[in-house]
């Protein structure tokens, strides 16, 4: 389904709105993971985003918890905004797969500048949320562990 971007010059600033179907791309995105029968399976799920659905899902509740940008409001417009799970797997798939935020756009139906803002918060709700365990000090039960089995825990020393 080819979807045609339609420009439109807003009254308050300079920049142009284009309307790249952000309702049609939820849509795509329930379809492919979210729906009891998706089109991609879990195995290509976590290719993709390098990470299991379910944590996928656990991550997005927290950080739709800790942050209100990451809820899906209605806009003044009657437009919906784009959906928690648009948002999380832009900055996901740009951390996963290390690429640029403009190559979103068909992914995930946002611009440049959405992402990279997405990115930014999705990054300060990963560090106040999980910062103080993932982030902490290791203490010598840690360091036991790590160091008693480097090969299983992919930890080289």
């Amino acid at each position: 389904m080819a979807m045609m971007a339609s420009l439109v010059a807003t009254s308050s600033n300079t920049r142009e709105y284009i309307d790249r179907g952000r309702e049609a791309g939820q849509r795509l995105l329930m379809d492919d993971y979210w729906n009891p029968n998706p089109t991609y399976n879990a195995r290509i799920f976590r290719r993709r985003f390098r990470m299991q659905r379910h944590l996928f899902d656990r991550i997005m509740t927290d950080v739709m918890a800790f942050d209100p940008y990451f809820l899906s409001t209605a806009h003044v417009a009657n437009k919906v905004s784009l959906s928690p799970q648009q948002k999380l797997i832009s900055a996901i798939f740009m951390l996963a797969n290390g690429c640029s935020a403009d190559s979103l756009d068909q992914l995930c139906r946002l611009g440049e500048t959405t992402t990279l803002l997405c990115l930014k918060k999705f990054c300060r709700a990963i560090v106040s949320v999980y910062g103080s365990w993932y982030l902490r000090t290791l203490n010598p039960g840690d360091l036991h562990r790590l160091l008693e089995n480097p090969q299983r825990e992919a930890f080289l020393g």
